[in-house]
């Protein structure tokens, strides 16, 4: 249990760094979408958060919650319910579904540490308990006409002051985001600075997916001695292509993803790209997959990255 929680609090450590190192000034991070849908998500957590049990089980949790408040019509009392949570009131008639949902993860976690979210915890300071949590989830995903309870990263990427993960809830967080907010600070009153900020940072994203951003100007950065690279202004593909055939590893380009990053870096010169790396050595543990743009037929590749937000496996 020890190993697990010094794992979660190199993980969060590394997940709030890279947090301001994008939200800063007019960084922003965006995820990947096509002209007929709006799929996929880039994400700023690290992959030790993204795989951990907790998320999966508070998603499950969330889940089972979300699915009483639709078989049992309930939609118009999510708001005096959630909000009973801040009071510490006693809420009536509501399943317990923690039980039906741990059953999965009964070898990971021991007595005590499913009292409470450890990462809603490190980030707010604050103790609600998983199933707490997941009425919240539900709560939210109501609020935003999900159609589903809100996932639990995008929720803790809000409290932190990051952005919206996933473009389509993006979109639809854009819309209402004050009314979102206002629900969010009835539980968490200290986090209206992180909420503003992630309202901005996510906002500014929806914008420029909306005018067909795809890629971003990148700066190698170096965020506590662990790496990352800086995200700036958007720019388009013959500015990033530009940007490829200066072969300079100093000014990089971001990508939505993989496959952004690949076509651009295949078309470029015309000869194909690197396979996907992340140099994470020397504990530059905030360094991102990118590939590199071959120059030459002879498989000799170019000084520029291509960063991607989406890991795939190498």
């Amino acid at each position: 249990m020890k190993n697990l929680l010094l794992k979660r609090s190199i993980a969060l450590f590394v997940c709030l760094t890279l947090i301001i190192s994008l939200c800063n000034g007019n960084i922003v991070k965006a995820n990947t979408v096509n002209d007929n849908s709006l799929i996929g998500s880039a994400t700023i957590f690290n992959e030790d958060i993204v795989n951990d049990p907790e998320v999966a089980l508070i998603d499950s949790i969330a889940k089972e919650y979300y699915n009483y408040f639709k078989d049992n019509n309930i939609e118009e009392e999510i708001y005096t319910i959630a909000t009973d949570i801040s009071s510490g009131k006693e809420i009536s008639g509501l399943p317990n579904v923690t039980t039906n949902s741990i059953s999965p993860f009964s070898s990971v976690f021991s007595d005590g540490v499913l009292d409470y979210s450890y990462y809603v915890k490190e980030v707010t300071g604050q103790t609600f308990t998983l199933s707490q949590i997941g009425i919240q989830l539900a709560a939210l995903g109501t609020k935003l006409n999900l159609g589903a309870a809100l996932p639990f990263l995008e929720f803790l990427a809000l409290l932190a002051g990051g952005i919206i993960l996933t473009l389509t809830i993006a979109i639809l967080y854009s819309a209402i985001a004050v009314g979102v907010n206002d629900l969010i600070l009835t539980w968490y009153q200290y986090s209206s600075v992180n909420l503003t900020a992630a309202k901005q940072n996510t906002m500014a994203i929806v914008a420029q997916q909306k005018n067909g951003a795809k890629y971003w100007r990148a700066y190698l950065a170096n965020y506590g001695g662990l790496g990352g690279i800086a995200i700036s202004d958007p720019i388009t593909y013959s500015q990033a292509s530009e940007l490829v055939k200066l072969d300079m590893s100093t000014v990089n380009v971001f990508a939505f993803n993989y496959s952004d990053a690949a076509y651009l870096a295949t078309y470029a010169y015309g000869f194909g790209f690197t396979n996907p790396e992340a140099h994470r050595d020397n504990g530059k543990i905030l360094n991102m997959q990118h590939v590199h743009a071959y120059i030459t037929q002879g498989k000799i590749h170019g000084k520029c990255h291509i960063f991607f937000a989406v890991p795939v496996v190498a």
